[in-house]
């Protein structure tokens, strides 16, 4: 499955190759509306959850079982990937939510701006819900995302 923003629809069909796809059994497009593409089949996300159950069943995992991995391009050599555990991850988050590490609160406003594949951007996608600091993004189109409680900045 590829799930892809309606602003990258038309890249990702630009480079469809139906070798290279033929494992993909769909495209979600992240959006209300589906462009008219020659990816198939493909779909719009409400679509796609529509008939699923609203339940789910959380399974017991392994702390050391991998939880997510991240590439570099090789700019400085070779591509490289690395896997994170569960325990990793975990350990990572709860060291950088310490006011002596990065000293982030429900005060702040953060705005990652180092990529995903180094140390999953210092943690920013798991540290900053916890201790509840908004976020912003530099993104194509402008949106508001608030916490409670975050209506004053730190200088």
């Amino acid at each position: 499955m590829i799930f892809v923003d309606p602003s990258l629809a038309e890249k990702l069909a630009a480079a469809y190759d139906p070798e290279a796809f033929e494992s993909v059994e769909q495209f979600v497009v992240m959006g209300s509306e589906v462009p008219d593409l020659p990816l198939e089949p493909i779909t719009d996300y409400e679509s796609f959850i529509g008939d699923q159950s609203t339940s789910y069943e959380f399974p017991e995992l392994d702390e050391e079982q991998p939880a997510g991995m991240c590439y570099t391009s090789g700019t400085t050599g070779m591509p490289k990937g690395v896997e994170y555990t569960h325990k990793m991850l975990h350990a990572h988050t709860m060291a950088t939510m310490v006011p002596q590490a990065l000293n982030i609160d429900d005060a702040d406003v953060v705005m990652p701006v180092v990529p995903m594949f180094h140390v999953n951007a210092w943690g920013c996608r798991s540290r900053r819900p916890p201790p509840g600091p908004s976020r912003c993004s530099p993104a194509r189109r402008r949106s508001r995302r608030t916490s409670p409680g975050s209506s004053r900045r730190r200088a």
